[in-house]
């Protein structure tokens, strides 16, 4: 409630604390809301990019087509790199994705002095 909405419920209501309106309750976010909504923004960040990329490389190679009288050539390797951009974002957040869920290593790779199960640590040199 704003100041105003008090001052006229204290009008009307003779200005006793009994007579006001109680606030609103407003929920706590809660872990699950959080985390659905960091996907939400990861998936909706990840096709703003692919889209503004796959844009950015066509209209370039548009651009170029027009400047240098070629058909379509430049048009056509402007989208073809907007798809590798694309593919490079998409495997970024993947392997972001991958870093968080194993608890800060990336997969596949072993922490320097940690080694699986029975394997010697490789020093470059034969033994």
């Amino acid at each position: 409630m704003t100041f105003l909405d008090n001052q006229v419920l204290c009008f009307f209501n003779d200005g006793r604390e009994e007579n006001r309106m109680p606030e609103p309750l407003k929920p706590a976010p809660t872990a699950d809301g959080r985390e659905m909504q960091r996907r939400w923004s990861r998936a909706m960040g990840l096709g703003i990019d692919l889209a503004a990329g796959m844009l950015l490389f066509t209209f370039g190679g548009y651009w170029l087509d027009q400047h240098r009288h070629t058909e379509v050539f430049w048009t056509v390797c402007g989208m073809f790199m907007g798809l590798v951009y694309g593919g490079y974002e998409v495997w970024k957040v993947v392997r972001s994705m991958d870093y968080g869920a194993s608890g800060g290593k990336a997969a596949g790779s072993a922490a320097q002095g940690e080694h699986a199960a029975g394997e010697r640590p490789r020093t470059g040199r034969k033994s």
